[in-house]
């Protein structure tokens, strides 16, 4: 296989197909309403990589995908969008990953995300940073690295106290409140960035926070290097050890589809850090994109 240039951005952690169905009507517990239902490429680390790559990046995508036919079909899918696919890990005794999503006017009602296959096999994803394909321990990985806790918490673990990520820039990500806690490893990382929701941070802090502002100030008590909260429609916030915090409020819209918000925010912030714009701009960009997607149809395939 031919490789292109070493890789500068990485994004590690989910790659599945979204199931998602959306209802014009408020809906409740044992409902049946009528709506649409798509299916498109999806994933926390597929939805990061797929943003940076409109912003002209090429990053890299390290996840598990079965060699199931609908595996194929997602490797095809993303391949097809520009995604480099090269280090895909893909087992032939599991199934790809899926996410179910149910959406109504006030945004999303439940998900569920199946995300076996990547839990199984994280110690394979992460594979090419130490084999020398990507990095090792002695060679580390020096650009920016992009992880979802869809990972095992075993293996999240291990990256945070392993040298062969000591010399990159790690931008964090919680998938889900649930998931939060396998951050925590990280706390006290001097390159890291951690993006999180503001339930996603009182997770991780432990206790009930008031805003996103509160919720920066918590998290950088509690060792984070840097980090940013989100907070739907209310206060954004980001901070760093040094830098102080610095917040700014979305303006309001109506909302089309969420699934997905976070991670876009999360790469035009990444795409804007990368490109030394100034913190309220970043943080100014970071929100008009994530703005642009939920206001913006959902695409069936």
């Amino acid at each position: 296989m031919t490789r292109r240039d070493p890789p500068t951005i990485i994004c590690i952690g989910s790659v599945m197909w979204d199931i998602i169905g959306k209802s014009s009507i408020v809906t409740d517990r044992g409902d049946d309403v009528p709506g649409d239902i798509s299916r498109e490429p999806g994933g926390v680390a597929f939805n990061i990589a797929h943003s940076l790559l409109s912003h002209g990046r090429q990053p890299t995508l390290l996840s598990a995908i079965g060699k199931d036919t609908e595996g194929s079909e997602l490797i095809n899918a993303c391949a097809a969008l520009g995604l480099d696919m090269d280090y895909i890990y893909r087992p032939s005794d599991l199934a790809t990953d899926h996410y179910l999503g149910v959406e109504d006017p006030n945004g999303l009602v439940i998900a569920i995300a199946q995300t076996k296959t990547l839990e199984t096999c994280s110690a394979k994803v992460i594979r090419p940073l130490l084999n020398g394909d990507i990095g090792t321990l002695t060679k580390p990985f020096t650009g920016t690295l992009v992880i979802d806790t869809n990972l095992s918490t075993k293996t999240l673990t291990d990256m945070a106290n392993s040298a062969a990520f000591s010399d990159c820039d790690i931008k964090l990500t919680a998938a889900s409140p649930h998931k939060a806690k396998r951050l925590l490893p990280f706390l006290g990382h001097p390159r890291c960035t951690i993006y999180c929701n503001l339930a996603e941070a009182e997770t991780i802090c432990q206790s009930f926070l008031n805003n996103s502002r509160e919720a920066v100030e918590q998290l950088l008590k509690r060792g984070a290097a840097h980090a940013v909260v989100t907070d739907g429609t209310r206060m954004v916030s980001e901070g760093g050890q040094l830098s102080g915090i610095l917040s700014a409020l979305p303006a309001a819209i109506t909302a089309k589809r969420v699934t997905g918000a976070g991670d876009v925010f999360m790469a035009s912030h990444i795409n804007a850090m990368l490109c030394e714009s100034s913190r309220e701009a970043g943080l100014e960009r970071a929100i008009l994109a994530a703005t642009q997607h939920i206001t913006s149809e959902v695409n069936k395939l």
